[in-house]
């Protein structure tokens, strides 16, 4: 199955209702773990918003990629995946 050749409002209900479930947000703030994200330059994440949920946000981001970033540029990808582990031992 092509992701890409289906309706966009299939993904955007899917994450609206991520984000509207209950206690989503509450659920992030009691996370006490590390969290890491590897994310595209053309989807950038809201780092500040996001660490107002998970204090310990850090993000990378790729350029030339799209959404599947360890697809598109995989050695990249591997390269920010493999600093992130070595920061966390």
């Amino acid at each position: 199955m092509n992701m890409a050749s289906r309706p966009p409002n299939i993904a955007i209900d899917a994450i609206t209702h991520f984000w509207n479930f209950p206690h989503t947000r509450t659920r992030l703030q009691e996370l006490q773990l590390p969290i890491r994200c590897i994310n595209s330059f053309n989807s950038p994440v809201d780092v500040e918003a996001g660490r107002r949920y998970t204090p310990s946000l850090k993000v990378k981001l790729m350029e030339n990629v799209g959404h599947f970033v360890m697809l598109e540029d995989p050695e990249t990808f591997n390269h920010l995946l493999e600093n992130f582990i070595k920061d966390l031992v």
